[in-house]
């Protein structure tokens, strides 16, 4: 099994190997290899997952002119990283953050329509120095009562016009 990260476009690349895997092991297997087949189709949801765009989790690389966009609901099963001088949209939609996962931002996040992101337990976004969170005009992102907003010094955060955070039901706009 093959999986791989381009920087460039962001996409993933997985080489099939899984699928042959269970009949390597034998039909017999001790609890040994009953653990390692239940790790490889874990390992093959999540990357399916990720394929089908119901997930994410790691680094985002892609810049403002070949950016990457959520427009579907989305979970956040661990860490998100958005780097220095890149650029995520996300369009209408909820962003569920898996318990303990932190969003970092240090590239600019642009929130266009009504986004909510929530959390059934702790979770944070953490906007760092060169981080933005720009806010298109008539959106509003909506921040649940378990997810804590970091604002780091320099981190920004852009209203346009009638454009609206909200957090904890606090609503923030220019």
């Amino acid at each position: 099994m093959i999986y791989y990260e381009d920087t460039v476009s962001n996409s993933r690349g997985f080489a099939a190997g899984a699928g042959a895997w269970i009949r390597g092991l034998g039909y017999k297997m001790d609890p040994i290899s009953q653990l390692d087949v239940q790790r490889m189709r874990t390992i093959t949801m999540d990357i399916v997952n990720h394929f089908t765009e119901r997930k994410y989790r790691g680094k985002i690389y892609t810049d403002f002119e070949h950016f990457l966009e959520w427009k579907t609901s989305i979970l956040l099963d661990g860490d998100i990283s958005l780097l220095v001088n890149k650029y995520l949209k996300i369009s209408s939609i909820t962003v569920t953050l898996d318990s303990f996962v932190t969003f970092f931002i240090d590239g600019t996040l642009e929130i266009n329509g009504n986004v909510n992101i929530v959390s059934d337990y702790y979770s944070q976004i953490n906007l760092w120095h060169n981080g933005k969170i720009k806010l298109k005009s008539g959106s509003t992102l909506t921040i649940g009562e378990n997810v804590l907003l970091d604002i780091e010094d320099n981190g920004d955060v852009i209203f346009e016009d009638n454009s609206k955070l909200v957090i904890n039901g606090a609503v923030y706009c220019l």
